[in-house]
């Protein structure tokens, strides 16, 4: 089938949860997240939003295209054993603010 372009529709995806566990033998001081496009589809880039997050704060929030190449730091110390847990979700169309997803899921 030929390739048909924008159709305009959108989409509001439920939360993901991710969760981090430090199965290491030290404390873990720094982490780093960031999100990849594997197929380098430039059109899903510049229309799709992510937002990852937790219950305190926004750690990427945007359009897929701003968003690659970059890392973010999570804050925080993760004991040896914890684990630290983010949910992250996905729009089409739009940047859903992080703000919007935490209310939403509280």
């Amino acid at each position: 089938m030929p390739t048909v372009g924008l159709v305009g529709s959108t989409f509001d995806s439920t939360p993901i949860p991710i969760t981090i566990t430090n199965t290491g033998n030290v404390p873990v001081t720094e982490m780093q997240v960031a999100v990849s496009d594997t197929n380098n589809n430039a059109t899903m880039e510049q229309e799709l939003g992510l937002c990852l997050y937790n219950s305190v704060a926004s750690q990427l929030n945007g359009l897929l295209a701003s968003l690659k190449g970059t890392h973010a730091l999570l804050p925080g110390t993760l004991a040896v054993g914890g684990t630290d847990t983010y949910s992250v979700t996905s729009t089409r169309g739009k940047v859903r603010l992080c703000a919007e997803a935490r209310r939403s899921q509280a």
